[in-house]
């Protein structure tokens, strides 16, 4: 793991002179390798939480812990909604299934139908 804080430090030295080089604004745009650093020392943990079949279709995930070894932790938590939310659509649509199996009458006839009301939902916020 030292070796991955020396090449996140790098990498945040490039990507700082480059912003720099360009006119760019450099300072708070990343957080500290350190942080980065405890991000990536904790992740294994969260993700030992998770079921082997879910992780393998969730892209947003992988998406969050590289926006969030980036340093770029507020597109981390945007990638992190992008997940909840397709996990609810998923859950949505499972419960129409499941309301179908059983006889009960549901509104839900359609994972299309399941992103609108989440879409909505959303929306209400």
């Amino acid at each position: 793991m030292s070796a991955a804080r020396t090449d996140l430090v790098a990498f945040e030295e490039f990507m700082l002179a480059v912003l720099d080089e360009w006119g760019l604004p450099t300072d708070s745009i990343i957080v500290s390798a350190g942080d980065r650093h405890v991000l990536l020392k904790n992740t294994p943990d969260i993700l030992g939480e998770l079921k082997a079949e879910q992780l393998a279709r969730s892209p947003y995930i992988s998406k969050m812990i590289l926006a969030g070894a980036a340093g770029l932790f507020d597109a981390a938590l945007s990638y992190l909604w992008d997940e909840t939310i397709t996990q609810l659509r998923d859950r949505v649509a499972d419960f129409d299934v499941a309301c179908r199996r059983t006889g009960e009458s549901a509104q839900v006839s359609t994972d299309e139908r399941a992103q609108s009301i989440v879409r909505l939902g959303a929306r209400e916020r």
